[in-house]
C-alpha cells in the first residue's frame, strides 16, 4: 500500500491541481492522506468536494505549523511506502510507480528524484533542479550546513517513521529531519529522472536553492538542536528494558470461573472454562521476538480483584506494558481493574484486547484515561511491535493496529495486516506446560483434562452472529501447515500424560480438506492417534470420505452449528447451509463413528414460537449425541447486534449481558418473542432432549463399552441437573 501525505493550509490557489495529478496514479488500495492545519480559506471545502475513499481527510482545530502538521499527516498512514507532498507543485503523470520501483528494486529505504522549478503559472525556469550534486553525493553534515533535500521529492518505507517520530518539538523542517536521520542509519536513492514540477511563487516555504533570510545566529543555533536530537536518537537504542504483563482480569470470582474467551462469555452452567488462548498466542510471540513476559489467568485459580493485584505486585512493572484481555459483560470491570493498575504503577503502559474493545475502541477508551491504548483485532503482531517501539522510544502512533487518544479525540493507526505464516506462532501446549495447569481448564464435551489450540485463524463463511471473524480475524482462511499441526499434537502426547485429549478451537477446523486428510494421514502415520483422541467444529457440508479418515486419525467428537429448523432463519442469518444437509450430515458421522455435539439458537431474524419448535422437532429427529439450546447473544462488531440493536430489540448496557451471579442472560426482546420466552423454550427443549427414556438408555449404553464416556456424562449431568429440574 502506498500513502502520499499533504501538509495543506490555505491552499486554495493551487490545489486542485496537485490533487489532480496524485489522484490518478493511485491504485484503489491507496491513499492521500490530507492533514489540514485550520485553514481559512476554501481549502477544505476543496478536499471534501472529492468525494474518493482514497482520500483520508484530518482537520488541526488548532495550527501546528508546516512540520507537525505533515507529523500528523504521516501518523495517520498506513501505507508500506510514503511519498511527502507540498500542496502547490503537480506531480508528473509517472511519478509513484517510477519512485516506488526504484525503492524496491534497489533495496532502498529512502530515495529522491529530481524535479523542475517552474514560476507561479507552472513555466519551466530551470529544467533540473539538482545540476551538479544531489543530496545522496553530500554527507548528511554536507547536508547539515547547506540542504539539498526536497521533502516533495522523497519517498520512504514505514520503517524510516519508526525511527524519525515523533520529530523534534522546535524541527522547522520536517524533511530535513527526516533526510538527515535517513543519511545516518538507512540506504539511501537518487533518482535523476524529473518527476514533478516544483512551483515558486510568494508564499513558498522553501525558495529551493534561494538564500535563507534567518539570522545567522538563527541557522547556527537551529543546526546545533537537530546535531543534538541526532545524537540522542542515535545514541540512546534503548530508554527502558519492556516487560509485558498479560493478564486474564478477574471477574465475580465468588460466583465460578468466568470463561472470557468462549464464543459467549460467561460463568457457563456446565462449569466450562476456556483457555485464554488469543492471550497465550500474543504473550508467546512476544516471548518469541526477545520480550520479558509474566502471565496471570485471574479466572482459571477463581481469584479475586484483591488476590490478583497481590500477585502483580511481586514484580517490578514501573515501566511495564499491561496487555488486559476483556469481554463485553465484564468490560467495566475491566476498565476498572486497569484503574487499579495504572494508580500502583503510573507510568505503566495499558493496552486492552479482544473483541468488545476492537468492535467499540473509542468508546472503550473513553471510559478511562488508565487505558492507553486499544489493540484491534488478531493482536500478536500488535503487541509485540507496540513494545518494540515503546522500548525504543518510539512514537506508539506509528505502530499498526492501535486506537489511540489524540489531539482531537482518537486516532486508529494503520490496519496491522493478520499474520501469513502462522507456523511462526509457538505451540500453546508448551505455554500452558509452562505457565498454566491443564486441570484448571474444562471443557463439557471433551474428556477431561484436555488442552486447547487453534490450528487454522479466520473463517469463509458469513454466520451474521459469530463475533470472531467479524472481531478479530477476518474472513480469509489461514492455516498453520499439517506438520507444524501433528507436531504439536506429539509435543502434548509427550509432555502431557494425563491428557487424552485434544480441543481445536477453529472456528471451522474442516474448512480445507486438502489439510484435514493430510494431518488425519500424518496423525496415524505417527501414530499419535493411538494415544491421543480430539475433537473440532465441522460445518455440515463435511463428506463421508473426510469423516472416515477424522475418525482414523482420533478424532472423537465433531461440533456443528446447525441453529435451527427453519430454512427461512438459516438464509437470514446468512448460514449457507440447507437443513436437508443435516440429515445426511448427522448420518455419514454415525457411520463412521463420530459423535455429534449439535449446536441450536433461537431469537434469530424472523423467529416465532413455530420456529423455535421447528428446531426442537429437528434437533429430536436427528438425535445426536449432545445438543444445546441457547439464546441469540449477538455481541458488538457482528452485524446480528447491528441488526438488534437499529430495530431495538436489545439493551446496550454491556453489564446485563451476565447475570449478577455472572451466567448467561439474554437481553434481546423480537415483537413475537420475549427473552422470558426465548429462555423458558430453551428450559424445556434441554428437559425434553435429555430426559427421554430412549436418550438416557443409549447413554448408559454408550458408557458401558466406554468408561471415561460415561464418567463425562455423569460429571455433565451433575453440573445441569439444576436446570433440567427446575
Amino acid at each position: 500500500m502506498i500513502s502520499v501525505c499533504m501538509a495543506t493550509y490555505n491552499g486554495e490557489r493551487f490545489l486542485n491541481e496537485q490533487i489532480d495529478s496524485i489522484l490518478p496514479q493511485l491504485s484503489l488500495y491507496d491513499e492521500l492522506v490530507i492533514s489540514d492545519d485550520n485553514s481559512t480559506d476554501s481549502t477544505r471545502d476543496i478536499i471534501k468536494s472529492y468525494q474518493d475513499s482514497r482520500i483520508k481527510f484530518f482537520h488541526n482545530e488548532q495550527r501546528k505549523g508546516v512540520t507537525h502538521n505533515f507529523e500528523m499527516a504521516l501518523i495517520h498512514s498506513k501505507g508500506d511506502i510514503i511519498l511527502l507532498a507540498d500542496q502547490d507543485d503537480v506531480w508528473l503523470p509517472n511519478k509513484i510507480e517510477e519512485l516506488t520501483q526504484f525503492l524496491t528494486k534497489g533495496d532502498y529505504d529512502v530515495v529522491t528524484c529530481n524535479c523542475a522549478l517552474t514560476d507561479i503559472n507552472l513555466n519551466i525556469i530551470q529544467n533540473e533542479y539538482y545540476t551538479n550534486k544531489s543530496p545522496i553525493d553530500k554527507s548528511v553534515w554536507g547536508n547539515l550546513v547547506k540542504d539539498l533535500w526536497l521533502g516533495c521529492c522523497i519517498a520512504f518505507r514505514r520503517e524510516i517513521l519508526l525511527a524519525t517520530l515523533p520529530f523534534p518539538k522546535k524541527a522547522a523542517a520536517h524533511d530535513l529531519w527526516i533526510a538527515l536521520y535517513s543519511q545516518l542509519h538507512f540506504k539511501c536513492g537518487y533518482y535523476p529522472k524529473v518527476l514533478q514540477l516544483y512551483r515558486r511563487h510568494e508564499n513558498t516555504v522553501s525558495f529551493a536553492g534561494g538564500k535563507s533570510t534567518h539570522k545567522l545566529l538563527y541557522r547556527i543555533n537551529y543546526r546545533l538542536y537537530l546535531v543534538y536530537h541526532l545524537l540522542i536518537r542515535s545514541i540512546i537504542k534503548k530508554t527502558i528494558d519492556m516487560e509485558i504483563y498479560f493478564i486474564n482480569p478477574p471477574f465475580k470470582a465468588e460466583f465460578g470461573k468466568f470463561s472470557r474467551e468462549s464464543r459467549s462469555p460467561a460463568i457457563t452452567k456446565s462449569g466450562a472454562l476456556y483457555y485464554p488462548l488469543w492471550l497465550i498466542y500474543a504473550a508467546l510471540y512476544s516471548e518469541k521476538n526477545g520480550h520479558k513476559i509474566h502471565f496471570l489467568d485471574a479466572p482459571a485459580k477463581q481469584l479475586n480483584e484483591e488476590q490478583s493485584l497481590e500477585i502483580i505486585q511481586r514484580n517490578e512493572n514501573e515501566h511495564s506494558l499491561f496487555v488486559l484481555d476483556t469481554s463485553t459483560p465484564s468490560i467495566k470491570s475491566d476498565v476498572d481493574f486497569a484503574k487499579k493498575i495504572k494508580q500502583l504503577y503510573p507510568k505503566s503502559f495499558i493496552t486492552l484486547v479482544g473483541t468488545h474493545p476492537t468492535a467499540c475502541a473509542e468508546e472503550t477508551l473513553s471510559y478511562s484515561s488508565a487505558v492507553d491504548a486499544i489493540a484491534i483485532g488478531e493482536y500478536d503482531c500488535i503487541i509485540k511491535d507496540l513494545a518494540d517501539a515503546l522500548e525504543k522510544g518510539e512514537n506508539i502512533y506509528t505502530v499498526r493496529g492501535l486506537c489511540l487518544r489524540s489531539d482531537n479525540g482518537y486516532v486508529r493507526t494503520a490496519i496491522m495486516p493478520p499474520m501469513k505464516n502462522l507456523d511462526d506462532l509457538p505451540y500453546a501446549a508448551k505455554f500452558i506446560k509452562e505457565y498454566l495447569n491443564e486441570k484448571d481448564y474444562f471443557f463439557a464435551a471433551a474428556t477431561y483434562p484436555s488442552i486447547q489450540i487453534f490450528t487454522g485463524r479466520g473463517c469463509p463463511f458469513r454466520c451474521n452472529f459469530c463475533v470472531y471473524p467479524q472481531t478479530m480475524h477476518g474472513h480469509a482462511f489461514r492455516s498453520r501447515s499439517a506438520e507444524n499441526v501433528v507436531g504439536e499434537f506429539e509435543y502434548i502426547a509427550n509432555n502431557f500424560q494425563d491428557v487424552k485429549e485434544v480441543v481445536i478451537e477453529d472456528d471451522t477446523f474442516t474448512a480445507n480438506k486438502k489439510r484435514v486428510m493430510e494431518i488425519c494421514r500424518l496423525l496415524v502415520e505417527k501414530g499419535v492417534n493411538k494415544r491421543l483422541k480430539w475433537l473440532c467444529n465441522a460445518r455440515v457440508d463435511l463428506d463421508y470420505e473426510t469423516m472416515k479418515a477424522m475418525k482414523k486419525a482420533g478424532c472423537r467428537l465433531i461440533i456443528p452449528g446447525i441453529e435451527s429448523g427453519s430454512q427461512q432463519i438459516l438464509d437470514n442469518i446468512k448460514k449457507g447451509t440447507k437443513v436437508e444437509q443435516f440429515y445426511s450430515y448427522v448420518s455419514n458421522a454415525k457411520k463412521a463413528g463420530l459423535l455429534i455435539h449439535a449446536c441450536y439458537m433461537v431469537g434469530n431474524n424472523g423467529e416465532t414460537k413455530e420456529t423455535m419448535n421447528e428446531t426442537l422437532r429437528l434437533a429430536l429427529k436427528l438425535n445426536t449425541d449432545t445438543a444445546q439450546f441457547f439464546p441469540l447473544i449477538p455481541y458488538p462488531g457482528t452485524e446480528a447486534y447491528e441488526w438488534a440493536k437499529s430495530n431495538g430489540y436489545i439493551e446496550t448496557n454491556y453489564a446485563k449481558y451476565c447475570l449478577p451471579d455472572g451466567t448467561h442472560n439474554t437481553l434481546l426482546s423480537l415483537p413475537e418473542l420475549s427473552a422470558d420466552e426465548m429462555v423458558a423454550f430453551c428450559n424445556m427443549a434441554r428437559k425434553k432432549y435429555y430426559l427421554r427414556f430412549s436418550y438416557i438408555f443409549y447413554r448408559l449404553r454408550v458408557g458401558l463399552v466406554n468408561p471415561s464416556d460415561l464418567r463425562r456424562s455423569f460429571k455433565a449431568f451433575g453440573r445441569l441437573k439444576h436446570y433440567l429440574f427446575k
